[in-house]
């Protein structure tokens, strides 16, 4: 048996006696500012432990500062991002001193009164971007003091959540997606048109239980889609007749009011995508600084779509794994289709890749192929990232984008005019760019200008007369 004493208080002090054989000690004290540890009779190894967990409970503002300043100099954050710190660190020690609250223990509560000060009963978005970022950075000494490590960095896709007395039922048609197989930027792009729908049937409308939805309502709303592109209100309305079709299957509705719901007029072929020339495709290749880290790492990014055609999404989750040297190819399971897809590594592909890994992607035991080229150095979240690159690339190489989109899809377009002018045949062409059918490259017809002209009807001759007045 070991006693353990424990003063909490100048007045209050209990002693508990904890069988020697246990690996852990468990005390629930409701409330105690000053939690002091005397152990009167222990192991050595007890009061080492207590001692220390009492320690780092303790820690003040500066000391919890200095803790994840070391950290993130042993991240290589730029001299800038940490210029940064220092300054958002003597803003909050003036804050802390102005109110004689330097001493105390850093904690969520010091924080949350830290921020209410900096916002000062604003809106956060009226903030200056300095008082923004102060604010980041107590989120992160706090998150370091609490679990011991930076996890999670950047800005991951925001976890949507619906509340009110409709949520249930939107929770339980986007859990149904998943059982189904829908893909997860899927379902994240139908939360986003479902806030904007529950928002407008519970508050605006004061609908409280689906029972309550009718024709008039769906009308009404309808009509409040208004302001939006008519692209976005053809997604409006194609998610609003599916979630009102599941409904009323799952008995949530006695009226299938799917029915109702009137068709989007957009249509994903009503332009031609943006495409570019070969001429074009080599200018933004040889515009991108290969000397650089960050250019090696862009080059290969860039060679991925031009000659494969590999989605953003694919590239940004592209693993060591998926690289068969040996056999000369990349094995991927998409993102988006969750089908596999198998494409050549080609020579010059390979060496692109090389010269990345060899001499511009930073140390790191990611998985990941690609990594960001700023400390802390990580894999990207999603295809945004890939995204970026590739615009970022493209407002570098002096090609003309007027009214062009410059995207990665853009570039995808572009490998499939070239397929196509190639006289390359469409299930080839299919395989290459992972469809699941035929069907979704017929898109791709409409960018061959060549082969529409040659189906081009000659204009039957025809005497016109004229008639005068």
């Amino acid at each position: 048996m070991v006693k353990c004493k424990l003063k909490y208080n100048v007045n209050y002090e209990a002693i508990i006696c904890i069988p020697s054989g246990r690996m852990q000690i468990l005390v629930y004290i409701m409330y105690c500012p000053f939690l002091l540890f005397r152990i009167v009779e222990s192991h050595t190894s007890w009061q080492e432990t207590i001692m220390e967990k009492c320690k780092k409970s303790m820690k003040r503002f500066d000391e919890e500062y200095q803790a994840l300043f070391s950290h993130l100099k042993e991240l290589n954050y730029s001299r800038r991002t940490l210029n940064r710190y220092i300054n958002y660190h003597e803003d909050v020690m003036s804050r802390l001193r102005a109110n004689g609250r330097e001493n105390e223990q850093f904690d969520s509560r010091l924080c949350e009164w830290l921020v209410q000060d900096i916002i000062g009963g604003r809106l956060f978005p009226t903030l200056s971007l300095k008082e923004k970022n102060e604010i980041n950075s107590l989120q992160a000494i706090l998150s370091y003091s609490e679990t011991g490590s930076l996890s999670i960095f950047g800005r991951p896709n925001k976890v949507l959540c619906f509340d009110g007395p409709l949520s249930a039922a939107i929770n339980d048609y986007l859990e149904h997606d998943r059982v189904i197989g829908r893909t997860q930027g899927t379902i994240r792009i139908k939360s986003l048109y479902l806030t904007y729908m529950i928002d407008y049937f519970q508050k605006t409308m004061g609908i409280q239980s689906w029972a309550g939805l009718t024709r008039g309502s769906l009308y009404s709303y309808v009509e409040s889609l208004v302001c939006y592109s008519p692209s976005m209100i053809t997604q409006f309305l194609s998610i609003l007749k599916g979630l009102l079709a599941y409904l009323f299957e799952a008995g949530t509705i006695q009226e299938n009011l799917a029915i109702f719901v009137p068709r989007g007029t957009y249509k994903n072929d009503a332009k031609l995508p943006t495409t570019y020339s070969d001429t074009e495709i080599n200018l933004l290749l040889s515009s991108i600084n290969r000397a650089s880290p960050v250019g090696k790492r862009d080059y290969a990014v860039v060679m991925l779509i031009t000659h494969l055609g590999l989605r953003a999404g694919d590239i940004a989750t592209l693993k060591f794994k998926d690289l068969d040297w040996d056999r000369c190819q990349i094995s991927i399971l998409q993102q988006k289709t969750k089908e596999p897809l198998v494409l050549p590594l080609t020579n010059e592909l390979g060496q692109a890749i090389i010269d990345y890994l060899k001499y511009g992607r930073p140390k790191s035991d990611a998985p990941e192929v690609f990594l960001t080229a700023t400390a802390p150095y990580r894999p990207f979240y999603n295809g945004n990232g890939i995204c970026s690159i590739v615009r970022q690339c493209f407002s570098k190489s002096g090609i003309k984008r007027a009214g062009r989109k410059q995207g990665s899809h853009s570039l995808r377009f572009s490998l499939g005019k070239r397929l196509l002018e190639a006289k390359t045949p469409l299930p080839i062409i299919s395989a290459i760019y992972g469809h699941a059918s035929t069907e979704t490259t017929m898109r791709y017809i409409g960018i061959d200008r060549q082969a529409l002209a040659q189906c081009a009807l000659e204009v039957p001759p025809y005497e016109f007369e004229e008639v005068l007045p």
